[in-house]
């Protein structure tokens, strides 16, 4: 069984389950999908948690490819206030959910290696391909950020796909750190770069497995992040998979145009 991490919250559901149909439809194995969430309208009214009724439609889904596969849902609204609230970063341009992905540490993941993934990424091969990676040594693997690695430093790494050595992130108090780091340092982007500053040991993975710009032959995953373009004028996009509309227009992306046709038919059970 493959763990694979999702954070967001009510409205962001639709991405997770997107990105989880993707995974679904391209491998044999059994997935065991770990939601986290919270309730934190401190700030917006529409940080509200993802409900029961959501993973179920996600959960039927599932064992309707793999009888064996399961969805895990996880309420970190304590958690969070505990450790974040009043802290430097919790008003920026990032959703607060972003965090939680630093809470892996907690005794609820009861696995040795999880993979992470943003909720605006999407599957084009076998998720086993990034799994079976050796990272006994280290205490993640990721891919340079397309944007970071230029404007930052050349080693700057995206944080959206992320396969984590739980064993090895407990034993260094990695992600610990990087909480406390971020309580009290502000940042453009605080969990990535608290990730980059305090790492002691990360793997370097190959592009295709967190391409943010266009799709290609190799792809394993596809990020729908920002992006900049420079023709005909510069400017800036966010173009997310659940914009199907925009995706096609825009991007001119069509191969998960299977899994949207999936995605709208469970979208009518809400």
């Amino acid at each position: 069984m493959i763990p694979v991490v999702y954070c967001g919250n009510y409205y962001i559901f639709s991405g997770i389950l997107l990105s989880s149909i993707s995974i679904a439809r391209r491998t044999t194995s059994s997935l065991n999908i770990i939601i986290l969430t919270m309730t934190y309208t401190k700030y917006n009214d529409k940080y509200i948690s993802i409900t029961k009724e959501q993973v179920k439609i996600l959960q039927d889904y599932l064992t309707s490819i793999n009888k064996d596969s399961k969805v895990t849902l996880i309420d970190l609204t304590d958690n969070f206030k505990k450790e974040f609230d009043y802290g430097k970063n919790l008003q920026n341009d990032y959703s607060p959910y972003t965090l939680l992905r630093l809470f892996i540490d907690q005794d609820f993941i009861q696995e040795k290696k999880v993979i992470y993934l943003d909720a605006d990424t999407m599957l084009n091969d076998d998720i086993n391909k990034l799994y079976s990676i050796d990272i006994s040594e280290y205490e993640y693997a990721s891919s340079l950020d397309y944007m970071g690695s230029f404007f930052i430093h050349e080693n700057y790494c995206n944080a959206g796909v992320l396969l984590i050595n739980v064993e090895k992130i407990k034993e260094t108090q990695l992600f610990c750190k990087c909480r406390k780091y971020i309580y009290t340092h502000k940042m453009i982007m605080p969990d990535q770069t608290a990730l980059d500053r305090l790492t002691s040991s990360k793997l370097l993975l190959p592009r295709k497995f967190n391409e943010q710009r266009s799709l290609r032959k190799d792809t394993v995953i596809k990020h729908f992040n920002k992006g900049i373009k420079f023709f005909p004028f510069i400017y800036m996009y966010n173009i997310k998979q659940w914009e199907i509309d925009k995706v096609h227009k825009m991007l001119k992306i069509y191969t998960f145009d299977e899994d949207y046709q999936i995605y709208k038919s469970l979208m009518e059970e809400l």
